[in-house]
């Protein structure tokens, strides 16, 4: 494949969880986020938005850090990137939700992805631009969370040999079983409290720790949620279909988000920014390669 096939990098939701019932916002650097430093924050960068509460992987509010923002209205806000990646991001979501969109595999891509309302300008800094998304999270009473980078490889074809072998000692781990848990926010019923764990933990799993790593997400220190895992497992299956289906594009660095209702009593709540669905997956700072014809490259 050519170099002058087009690349794009988005935030992609994959993957919406129907978990209520049995009854039933390149990879990057994370760091906590540090809740003086968010108060500290001055309002006029704010521009009334708070930082979003229940991130739990990419950039996070702080000093000299914007993050991921959330709006009055319940939307996600998502800083566009220096240039060319923020471009090619706010072209993915333009060319999947633009009213010219028409092919399948673009129609069936939106039941995967946040639903998008365009950009978003502070009122006193026009120069910034944020995409505004879908919180898949709102409708959430108690939401649990985790945020899953898959794949074998976190780079694109025209990275540099550096920032291959980067990617690659960040967990080698992940060239072998393709995904690398970057996040996640569990609800722990008895307490009333989450569980929190980072890319830390994620980079310290084992193969012979992975199963007990992940049940992790679905425990909720009374017992083990069966019903969300056999929901995550179908969607996933869902999302592996589309792939499989499809050859158009090429994912690098792309996360699933999977987000279940953590109190098994509550019920979702209908919320501004929520789509229609009762649970939703979403990524960070993923790369998408476009391709124009019906193979896929090498």
């Amino acid at each position: 494949m050519s170099t002058g096939h087009q690349i794009m990098d988005s935030s992609l939701a994959l993957g919406r969880l129907d978990i209520k019932s049995p009854v039933l916002r390149s990879d990057s650097d994370y760091s906590d986020v540090n809740e003086k430093n968010v108060q500290d924050e001055p309002q006029s960068r704010l521009n009334g938005c708070l930082p979003l509460p229940h991130q739990v992987a990419g950039h996070k509010c702080g000093v000299g850090k914007v993050g991921i923002l959330q709006h009055p209205d319940g939307t996600v806000l998502k800083q566009l990137q220096p240039p060319p990646r923020g471009c090619r991001e706010m072209q993915f979501y333009s060319k999947v939700y633009g009213e010219q969109s028409v092919e399948r595999c673009l129609q069936e891509l939106k039941r995967y992805l946040p639903t998008y309302y365009g950009t978003w300008r502070p009122p006193d800094r026009p120069n910034d631009l944020y995409l505004k998304l879908e919180d898949v999270t709102r409708r959430f009473c108690r939401p649990c969370i985790m945020d899953v980078k898959i794949g074998q490889r976190s780079y694109d074809p025209f990275a540099s040999p550096e920032k291959r072998a980067q990617q690659i000692n960040k967990y080698p781990l992940m060239e072998e079983i393709g995904f690398l848990v970057l996040g996640m926010r569990v609800y722990q019923t008895s307490s009333d409290t989450y569980e929190t764990y980072d890319q830390h933990y994620g980079r310290s799993l084992v193969k012979e720790s992975l199963t007990d790593g992940l049940a992790r997400f679905f425990h909720n220190g009374e017992g083990l949620r069966k019903d969300a895992v056999a929901a995550s497992v179908g969607k996933v299956r869902d999302v592996l279909r589309w792939f499989e289906g499809q050859s158009r594009f090429h994912f690098y660095a792309s996360s699933l988000l999977f987000v279940y209702e953590g109190d098994v009593a509550g019920r979702t709540r209908d919320a501004p920014g929520a789509g229609g669905g009762s649970g939703g997956a979403s990524g960070s700072d993923s790369h998408v390669r476009a391709l124009s014809g019906r193979g896929r490259p090498p």
